[in-house]
């Protein structure tokens, strides 16, 4: 799946896009934080009504690349359940994480209001999944 071919929403502080079915796994929607302030009470009544599924959430921008940096959560009738929340592994070339960083890289801006160090920015402009 290209970026071009994506479904996605760009308010201030995330973006969302749907998934192909040969990326997306368990997840339907990825939600990639866009910046160090995003939250996920911000998502809590965000998604369509007629929307339930498994979204996956990159946190890269506000908590870094670390091992919490993806998170899973249940949406029903476009209500995020917050008990649902949990952090989930997703390795340096999963389908997912790799489609996730070529959306960040396409938005050098907010990559460079991000927390990550240099090295780690650079990385992804270049096109390195981190």
């Amino acid at each position: 799946m290209t970026i071009q071919e994506s479904t996605a929403v760009r308010p201030e502080r995330y973006e969302v896009h749907d998934l192909a079915d040969d990326i997306r796994g368990e997840y339907y929607k990825l939600v990639i934080f866009k910046s160090y302030k995003s939250s996920l009470s911000d998502l809590l009544s965000f998604f369509d009504q007629v929307f339930s599924g498994t979204v996956i959430i990159d946190t890269l921008f506000s908590a870094g690349n670390n091992s919490n940096r993806f998170l899973k959560a249940v949406v029903t009738d476009g209500k995020m359940d917050p008990l649902s929340v949990e952090v989930v592994s997703c390795r340096r070339h999963h389908p997912v994480r790799a489609f996730s960083n070529n959306c960040i890289m396409q938005d050098p801006d907010g990559l460079e209001a991000s927390v990550l160090v240099r090295t780690q920015k650079q990385l992804l402009l270049k096109g390195v999944s981190i």
